[in-house]
């Protein structure tokens, strides 16, 4: 297990690509479920929304981000990459989950108030090093140039948005 976290760490810190993941649709499913769980404790810890609204919230925009780089895949003609792809995008997100997990617990007393500045900088920061691994991944998995792949990145993450408050205005009410 401490070789499958090494694993997922440099994925998220830019140390290994997709290319460097095992391809295996088993490990896939596992590092979704544990994602799964990831997200529904933070769902739980959270008390702006609802932990059913922010659970689906999350569940979402992951399958918006997956569906959209397996069309982009399919598309350049390499569909062999989408597990290992997947697989690094996922580790990406697991890894920073964790990380995130204390700013979560410190923002829990404070309700609906405002962060503090020191949160929103934390917030800010994982925000930044989630879009720049993702941009790393996918410049790696689609064979494009790492501008390309950040202009993807901050396109998917807009689209992403987009779709979600239309799917769940509830949620961009709140917001």
């Amino acid at each position: 297990m401490n070789s499958l976290w090494s694993l997922y760490f440099r994925a998220s810190t830019l140390r290994s690509g997709p290319e460097d993941m095992p391809y295996s649709p088993a490990l896939l499913r596992l590092t979704l479920g544990a994602w799964l769980l990831l997200q529904l404790l933070g769902a739980v810890l959270q008390t702006r929304f609802s932990t059913l609204d922010s659970l689906l919230a999350q569940v979402w925009l992951l399958l918006i981000m997956l569906g959209s780089v397996w069309l982009l895949l399919h598309f350049k003609g390499l569909r062999a990459r989408t597990v290992q792809t997947f697989l690094a995008l996922l580790a990406v997100e697991l890894v920073i989950g964790v990380v995130a997990l204390p700013l979560v617990l410190a923002a829990r007393p404070l309700g609906d108030e405002a962060l503090p500045l020191w949160m929103q900088t934390g917030y800010l920061v994982l925000l930044c090093w989630n879009l720049g691994a993702r941009g790393y991944i996918l410049h790696r998995a689609l064979n494009i140039g790492p501008f390309l792949a950040m202009a993807l990145v901050m396109t998917l993450l807009v689209i992403s948005f987009v779709l979600l408050a239309l799917l769940m205005p509830s949620l961009a009410a709140g917001a």
